[in-house]
Order: C-alpha cells, then sequence, then structure tokens
C-alpha cells in the first residue's frame, strides 16, 4: 500500500520525503555518536624548560597509543565504548610544577589516570596528589622514593638507577679497562640527592675511583667554574647522571671546548638529539644509556606511526609512554572496569606483557618493598660521525 501511495507521488514530494528521512537518519546517527562516552586520560610532561623533550616525548606517545584505540572505535569497558582524550599539563620540571598539574588533572578535570611525569622532583610531587586521591600514576624519575608502600597507586614505567646503573659500570669495566677515575657533576634538587649517590655506589662497587662530585642548581648556563674543577682532577670518566637533556647538551658542549677528551657518558635520561642538536662536532663519542631502537624490525609500526603524525626525531621516552599507556588501555579492557583498585591489583599479579621492545615485567619487591617497578631491556648509546647508533644492547 506504502509502494503504491509513493509511486503517485510527483518528482518533487518523493525528493522531499526522501530528504526528510535522509535528515531522520542523520539524526539518529548523530545522537548515537555523540552518546559514545568520552575517556579523558591525564598526562604531565614538562612542555618548557630543559626537560622539554621529555615533556613533549611524553605527549606524543600518550596520543600515539590513545590513537590506536579511538581508531578502532574506542576503548570497550563495563559494556560502554569510550572515545578517549588527552589532557597534559606543563610541570615545567619542578616539583611544584608536578603538584599543579596532578591538582587539575585530578579535581578540574576528573581524571582516574595519569602518564607522567618524567623527572624525580615533578613525578613525587604529583604522586603525593594522587595517592592521596587514588589516582593510578604511570610515571618515570630514577629516586628511588617514587614507589614504595607508601605509595600504592604510583607505578614507575621506565628503568631506574637501581636497575639500569650497575649493567653499566660493568660494561664500562670491561669496555674501558684502563678506565677507572670517575668524576660525577648533578644537579642540587632531588637527582643529586636521591639519584647520584646510588651512581656512586654502584661506579665504587665495580672497582672505580670517585675523583670528583659536583652539584649545581638547575638551570645554570655558564657550567666551566664547576667543570674546571673536575678537570683538575684528572678523570677518565665524567659521568653526567640524570640530567634533563638541556643541561647534559649545555655540559657536553662546554666540556668539551674546554679540551677535555676522554669519556663523558650519561647513565640517566637520555637526550641525545638535544646532545647533538648544541654540541654538533663537540658530541663526537658521547656515550648514554637509551631505551630505544629505531632500528630494531619489531618497533618498526610505531616508528611509521610517528613519522606520519610527528615527524622528526623520536626520543627514547616516547616509545616507553606509549608502551605504559597501552598496558593501562589493555589491562582496563582485560578486566573490564576504570576501577583504580582493580587495576592496581592487576597490574601486582601480573606475570609479564609481551610489548614491541620484547617482554616487560612488574619487578621491585626488594628494593622497593612494592611490585611496582617495571623490568624492560635497555641500550647503550653513541654519538659516531654526527649520528645516534646503538652500542649494544642489555637484559638488566
Amino acid at each position: 500500500m506504502f509502494t503504491r501511495q509513493f509511486n503517485q507521488l510527483n518528482s518533487a514530494q518523493k525528493f522531499a520525503l526522501f530528504f526528510i528521512g535522509l535528515l531522520f537518519v542523520i539524526g539518529i546517527t548523530t545522537e548515537n555518536a555523540s552518546s559514545k562516552e568520552v575517556l579523558k586520560i591525564g598526562a604531565i610532561g614538562s612542555l618548557s624548560g630543559s626537560g622539554a623533550a621529555w615533556g613533549i616525548a611524553t605527549k606524543n606517545g600518550v596520543q600515539l597509543a590513545i590513537d590506536e584505540v579511538n581508531d578502532r572505535g574506542g576503548l570497550k569497558v563495563g559494556g560502554k565504548t569510550y572515545e578517549l582524550k588527552q589532557i597534559i599539563y606543563d610541570d615545567t620540571y619542578t616539583g611544584q610544577g608536578g603538584t599543579t598539574a596532578a591538582n587539575r588533572l585530578i579535581f578540574e578535570d576528573k581524571v582516574n589516570f595519569i602518564i607522567g611525569p618524567i623527572g624525580s622532583p615533578a613525578a613525587l610531587a604529583a604522586g603525593l596528589v594522587a595517592n592521596r586521591e587514588k589516582v593510578i600514576v604511570l610515571c618515570n624519575g630514577f629516586s628511588p622514593r617514587i614507589i614504595g608502600k607508601d605509595k600504592p597507586y604510583t607505578f614507575r614505567i621506565t628503568l631506574s638507577t637501581n636497575e639500569f646503573a650497575p649493567a653499566i659500570v660493568k660494561w664500562m669495566a670491561e669496555k674501558f679497562p684502563n678506565m677507572r677515575k670517575v668524576a660525577v657533576i648533578c644537579t642540587t634538587d632531588e637527582v643529586g640527592q636521591a639519584v647520584a649517590p646510588l651512581n656512586i655506589k654502584y661506579y665504587k662497587e665495580g672497582g672505580f675511583e670517585l675523583v670528583a662530585d659536583e652539584r649545581y642548581e638547575r638551570g645554570t648556563k655558564d657550567m666551566v667554574p664547576i667543570i674546571n674543577r673536575m678537570l683538575i682532577k684528572n678523570p677518565d670518566i665524567i659521568e653526567l647522571d640524570g640530567h634533563a637533556p638541556g643541561d647534559v647538551a649545555l655540559i657536553v658542549k662546554q666540556t668539551r671546548q674546554l679540551g677535555y677528551k676522554k669519556i663523558m657518558i650519561q647513565t640517566g635520561g637520555p637526550g641525545l638529539e638535544q646532545v647533538l642538536e648544541v654540541a654538533r662536532e663537540l658530541a663526537e663519542d658521547f656515550l648514554s644509556y637509551n631505551i630505544f631502537d629505531p632500528q630494531d624490525p619489531n618497533v618498526q609500526h610505531f616508528v611509521k606511526a610517528y613519522d606520519k603524525k610527528f615527524g622528526g626525531f623520536i626520543n627514547p621516552y616516547c616509545p616507553l609512554m606509549y608502551n605504559g599507556t597501552k598496558l593501562l588501555f589493555h589491562t582496563i579492557e582485560k578486566e573490564n572496569t576504570l576501577d583504580t583498585d582493580k587495576i592496581k591489583a592487576a597490574f601486582e599479579k601480573s606475570d609479564g606483557y609481551m610489548t614491541m621492545m620484547g617482554p616487560i615485567k612488574w619487578t621491585g619487591e626488594e628494593l622497593y618493598g612494592i611490585r611496582h617497578q617495571i623490568l624492560t631491556p635497555f641500550y647503550i648509546s653513541q654519538i659516531k660521525n654526527g649520528k645516534i647508533v646503538t652500542y649494544t644492547k642489555i637484559a638488566p
């Protein structure tokens, strides 16, 4: 009957009826699309200052993980599908910045999960706020105080000095058997107070002699007086510890300008691209702890996705923050919950995960009293002929 009535309509009437139907369908589709809930994922990073390379790495890594989930339709949990949205704030690479960023994310944006920050002062500060409010933090910073029984919602998703320094010192002793005098330079803040002593401890245990232990205020631009004090001690190795990339680049440049030609290494957060950019030819032979090899066949899907969206050099922390974010999404969907207590428990009981960077697992009971420390392979890289090359891969 409807077909006969429709056929009796003229062309204009048929078009009007078709147009009304189309609007109806579009309305339903729009309503369904808008009914998809948005799940905010918090992020904290140093988007300005000497640690900016790490903050941008955090932002980009989290976004690539979010894009993967959104491109496949969203995060499915509890009978709902969520569109993911990153909200990131700058911690300015300071403790106060970490506190402010965590407060905004938790109390203004109502997030339950935070990725970052990178850097001990900000990670410690953000963790204090997040743990009080039972918000899970997946962060990085080398201070042993970042994780512990008193911080049950903080997980460290990269290695710290306790995990990589002993293996690096062992490698150094084997690679450079005649280089035994070490000078350490670090900041006066949490990194210098809690991280540098660990590095010194492992060097001494490895048979090295500490000839200088220098500290400087973060943000210092003229390092020459400090460097000269170190050079008077005639060190075979200058250890740059856990500096931000901008500070490392400055120290390498000024030290080489003063004529030092022996070993310079950073057993800490990598910033090789910034060292190369700032120090240029003076960066030759600089060694660094590293956490990513872009030539690895297993990471090519990530490299291609990064190149398509952002382009340029991939800071090593970017794939680790991507890995940590993917780990969070995997666990949320597997446990079918957004409850932070249940996600925390799932992390703690996990036997490990297979990732693009190889197998990873939670550890840390012996050192920190809690199984909240990730364990992953890592690399030692070197600047050679103006390029960053992988020297060796180490499994701690």
